[in-house]
């Protein structure tokens, strides 16, 4: 039986973390076009930008958002930015490289000088 009201079972549940160290599993949906990992809880939508983001659902539970990669390895920056920049987790666009090589302005820092 579940400890938390909405929690949900099955194939598109993901359990997550609490602030409070406690699971909770919630549908969670990778969402390509935003580079987000949408967490649905009590019919609203929460996204996760980065790992380690704290997300107050206002319904009495605060969520530790997951490592994207680990979640959904296609949300995050293009080919690990080539090792050529680092990514940037807080973009309000979601994950985003930031080249090393200032002109470089491919997705993946694939640009070669």
């Amino acid at each position: 039986e579940s400890e938390h009201v909405g929690e949900i079972f099955g194939p598109s549940s993901r359990c997550l973390m609490t602030v409070e160290e406690d699971p909770i599993c919630v549908k969670g949906i990778c969402n390509e076009l935003e580079r987000t990992f949408d967490v649905h809880y009590h019919d609203e939508v929460f996204q996760c930008r980065y790992g380690g983001q704290i997300v107050d659902t206002l319904f009495g539970v605060t969520l530790k958002c997951p490592i994207l990669a680990a979640v959904c390895p296609q949300v995050v920056c293009p080919s690990n930015c080539s090792g050529r920049g680092v990514c940037d987790h807080s973009s309000d666009f979601g994950s985003t490289c930031i080249c090393d090589n200032p002109y470089d302005e491919t997705d993946g820092c694939w640009e070669v000088t």
